[in-house]
């Protein structure tokens, strides 16, 4: 893997080659979170021969080596070259190539060549650095996920909770005011007022002073919410049989009422208890 450059620069050691975590600038490569640079690079960015670089390495290694050992590599001379040998070169953190540079000739290049080492190792560190979070990130997502965990946890028990409920909830042939007293604190007087506002009813009587004659919209019935169920009337005093017209609850608008009650979308009652149940059907309760 190499350290590319537009001169001469150098591979990167072999024992890092097959790593997953390299990242690269010029003449810096950050290998499993730790960055580098090479001897070749501090030669070919300050035009002078590799040879005395790594010579200057190998003087002041115990200076080096307080800021983390050296490793040194070797660079097979390349593919069909014939005539000299492979080239050993030595592996610096920013530290030590920061130190070595010190004991080098301050030379116009040095001094170039220097501001540019400190800048490409600012670059990769600081990218490492917004790419990785700190501990204190790792904690925060790490408490954002298990939070995330939990409330996705209690929505899928809710959710199998209101399941379960509509199973033994609807039951066909009831009113909605019927559906809706068997869920606990729920104003069931006030029910038509939800299903005019909701859209599923509206009024047929025209005489305002008359009480009102709900039926069921079109809407409700194209959807399945709502329908209704003809109902003769006759008797003394009438001439003919009137007929009227029970609303009567469907399964799916059974379960958006259900949906609302949970929502607190529906009307409840002034004594309600803040508790979210039903009582099941009864023969008694449907009267």
């Amino acid at each position: 893997m190499q350290i590319e450059s537009q001169s001469n620069t150098p591979k990167a050691a072999p024992r890092f080659a097959q790593s997953h975590f390299v990242a690269r600038t010029e003449i810096v490569s950050l290998i499993e979170g730790q960055a580098f640079t090479t001897t070749m690079a501090i030669a070919s960015g300050c035009k002078v021969d590799h040879a005395s670089v790594i010579k200057l390495v190998r003087t002041y290694q115990t200076d080096l080596e307080e800021f983390g050992l050296v490793g040194f590599e070797i660079q097979p001379r390349p593919l069909g070259q014939h005539g000299g040998s492979d080239t050993e070169y030595a592996l610096l953190n920013e530290q030590q190539s920061t130190l070595i540079m010190t004991y080098m000739r301050n030379s116009p290049v040095v001094r170039e060549f220097k501001k540019t080492l400190v800048k490409e190792f600012w670059s990769l560190v600081r990218g490492k650095s917004a790419a990785l979070p700190s501990y204190a990130e790792t904690l925060r997502l790490y408490a954002d996920q298990i939070e995330k965990t939990a409330v996705l946890q209690i929505a899928n028990n809710q959710q199998a909770k209101k399941i379960e409920s509509l199973e033994h909830l609807f039951m066909a042939g009831e009113t909605p005011s019927q559906f809706v007293k068997r869920l606990n604190g729920v104003n069931a007087q006030k029910i038509n007022a939800t299903l005019l506002e909701l859209g599923w009813i509206y009024n047929a009587e025209s005489e305002p002073d008359r009480s009102p004659k709900y039926r069921t919209t079109s809407k409700a019935r194209s959807q399945l919410l709502l329908t209704e169920r003809p109902r003769k009337i006759d008797g003394e005093g009438f001439d003919k049989p009137l007929i009227r017209y029970d609303l009567q609850m469907l399964e799916k608008g059974a379960r958006k009422l259900h949906d609302l009650y949970l929502e607190l979308r529906l009307t409840m009652k002034q004594t309600w208890d803040q508790q979210f149940f039903y009582a099941k059907f009864s023969e008694e309760a449907a009267q």
